[in-house]
């Protein structure tokens, strides 16, 4: 009798268990960046919180060379992206000027299901990212109109 009791309590448990992993890992939103939120629609899946993970696929500090700009060392930084469409960040280099500068930036961005829009509002250019496990950034660091890195950003 007591090797019956046992067995439906592993077999209860095992039950249990196999549900909550249902539960917990099934269905929902496919996005790479994570759940969505607020009312569940649209852009409200990139809204939040990011920081600075690598330089393309160069991980930080990030030693880095250009042709139209004195060379820098990035050293990290964070991206917030608001449910109103405002962005803003700051990626913290070391440089020629400083060795503990910042550059920041800000302004509006757009998803639209397949490319994601940064509209600078303290510079007056745009780029565009790429959502692929995290947000890959096409940025003009150089200001010369052109993407001189690609800063990816992780929750």
């Amino acid at each position: 009798m007591h090797g019956f009791e046992i067995k439906r309590w592993v077999r209860v448990l095992a039950a249990g268990s196999a549900l909550l992993l249902v539960a917990a890992c099934g269905g929902g939103d496919k996005s790479p960046t994570g759940p969505t939120g607020g009312d569940g629609g649209g852009d409200n899946v990139l809204v939040g919180d990011y920081y600075l993970f690598s330089v393309g696929k160069i991980s930080l500090p990030a030693d880095l060379t250009f042709d139209q700009c004195d060379p820098a060392r990035v050293l990290g930084g964070s991206l917030r992206m608001n449910a109103d469409g405002s962005w803003m960040f700051t990626v913290q280099v070391v440089d020629q000027y400083s060795p503990n500068d910042e550059l920041n930036d800000e302004g509006t961005w757009q998803w639209d299901g397949t490319l994601l829009t940064f509209q600078s509002a303290a510079y007056g250019d745009s780029f565009t990212a790429k959502i692929d496990g995290g947000i890959k950034m096409d940025y003009d660091y150089c200001p010369d109109g052109k993407s001189d890195i690609q800063l990816v950003f992780s929750k």
